[in-house]
């Protein structure tokens, strides 16, 4: 019997690029996917609300190149004055949600989809799919509110930030969600997990002694780091060699995830991550068939 395939996507803002990038590329060479369910974090969330609307991965490709010039656009000097304003203004982002995805709400969709959310009223994770009652522009708005980079969302009087601060991975919430909600189990599942590409973590050289504030960054970016390989490592032995992640990763986090001036090398890099894995991730695609 043919698996069932489960797309996993992780967060990281314009380096969202690399893995609509590699899927168009897959998509072009094996055709459709196929995907039964897909996750997705922050980026990854929009990137898999737009699938769920049944856009390709050659359209989305597009669609994201051209979007992340409208999200970070230059900001007014007046915004940026002010140091409580987080660094980008949410009108870019919004428009974009409102225009692609209309009046659509979560149970008008072609594909199965999980996406993440931090719910800050009541301290809980929150996980959006096609049993809610929610626009999807409001759910795409919810989970690409990191900290910091844009304003947290606002839906029915609670407040939602990105899923990243618990799930910048998806994979588990991939797998599980699956099985709980669409009753595929486990071994029926065969996992594409998409990273964004880069590694958060560089060395801070703490000692014990540290002071309290010289530990902010480190432990912000060890909290980045940690829910993309904890839940990596998770999924994968739950699957096993049915789980299979893909992201570029030369050992330093070069692309930031708002800089737009490094995505000509990021997309090269990706280039290469598919000539290096795109023949093992179509092996994958193989078992659903």
């Amino acid at each position: 019997m043919s698996k069932k395939l489960i797309l996993s996507i992780d967060g990281g803002g314009a380096l969202g690029v690399g893995p609509a990038q590699y899927l168009a590329q897959l998509e072009r060479e094996y055709g459709p996917l196929g995907e039964s369910a897909i996750a997705g974090t922050s980026t990854g969330g929009l990137l898999t609300l737009l699938r769920a609307i049944g856009m390709s991965w050659v359209e989305i490709e597009v669609f994201f190149n051209k979007g992340v010039e409208q999200v970070f656009h230059p900001t007014n000097l007046l915004w940026r004055e002010n140091p409580w304003d987080p660094k980008w203004m949410s009108d870019g982002i919004e428009a974009l949600c409102h225009d692609v995805f209309g009046e659509r709400k979560c149970k008008d969709v072609e594909i199965p989809f999980f996406v993440t959310a931090s719910n800050m009223t009541t301290g809980t994770t929150k996980v959006f799919d096609t049993t809610d009652d929610t626009y999807l522009y409001d759910v795409a708005l919810c989970t690409s509110a990191a900290p910091t980079f844009f304003v947290a969302r606002v839906v029915n009087g609670t407040v939602f930030v990105d899923g990243g601060l618990w799930a910048n991975n998806p994979s588990n919430v991939a797998l599980t969600s699956s099985k709980k909600k669409l009753g595929i189990q486990f071994q029926d599942q065969v996992c594409l997990s998409m990273a964004t590409g880069g590694n958060y973590w560089v060395d801070p050289k703490l000692s014990e002694h540290e002071l309290k504030l010289q530990l902010v960054t480190p432990l912000i970016n060890y909290m980045l780091h940690g829910t993309e390989e904890g839940p990596a490592y998770q999924a994968a032995a739950i699957l096993d060699d049915n789980y299979y992640r893909v992201g570029p990763n030369d050992g330093n986090h070069d692309f930031e995830m708002d800089d737009l001036s490094i995505l000509p090398q990021f997309k090269a890099l990706w280039a290469t991550e598919y000539t290096n894995h795109g023949d093992a991730t179509k092996l994958l695609l193989a078992q659903t068939k």
